[in-house]
């Protein structure tokens, strides 16, 4: 039996899987429900970011995780809870927060969600690092805020300033007879 290529299916411009994957069910012309199978929340947010391109009624659910952390995620009803400025402002979140190339921020959990959700400064600055037209600089300062937020030091919004803070809070003397133990 010959394999048989079909051309409508080629995303020759996509070189990731996460974007191909996104790019298909966006050209789903059919109503239907569309299972992604994946342990990459990358693929999740991508297709967050895409799921107003979708040209028919798709339902999109996730598969997400391995082994027994799996869970069924309904993406086309996140979708519609977050609302457009959050999901646009996921993509930039996610690579400041967490992506192959950013270590996660310790201890910190679903915190960077919610502080985005609760602050219309915050999404702006995230929406804007996805926009080409957008000056990174501009956001610099509210994103040295944020992560100042995440650890707990609302007061300030410088990360240098942060990062003393931290440091005299974990290496404080605390017995000065004895300030090297």
């Amino acid at each position: 039996m010959a394999a048989i290529i079909d051309s409508k299916l080629s995303c020759p411009d996509h070189e990731e899987a996460d974007t191909k994957i996104a790019l298909l069910a966006c050209q789903q012309k059919e109503d239907s429900t569309i299972t992604i199978r994946t342990s990459d929340t990358d693929i999740l947010v991508i297709m967050l970011v895409n799921m107003e391109h979708l040209q028919a009624t798709v339902e999109i659910w996730m598969d997400l995780g391995i082994g027994n952390a799996c869970r069924y995620i309904d993406v086309s009803a996140l979708y519609n809870k977050l609302g457009p400025k959050i999901f646009k402002a996921l993509p930039g979140l996610h690579a400041f927060t967490g992506c192959y190339f950013n270590p996660a921020f310790y201890r910190r959990g679903k915190k960077p969600l919610q502080f985005l959700m609760t602050s219309e400064t915050f999404q702006n600055a995230f929406l804007g690092l996805g926009s080409k037209e957008h000056n990174v600089q501009d956001s610099f300062h509210i994103i040295q805020s944020y992560t100042c937020h995440l650890y707990g030091l609302k007061k300030l919004s410088d990360i240098n300033q942060a990062r003393i803070v931290v440091f005299n809070k974990t290496f404080k003397v605390k017995n000065k007879s004895q300030p090297f133990s």
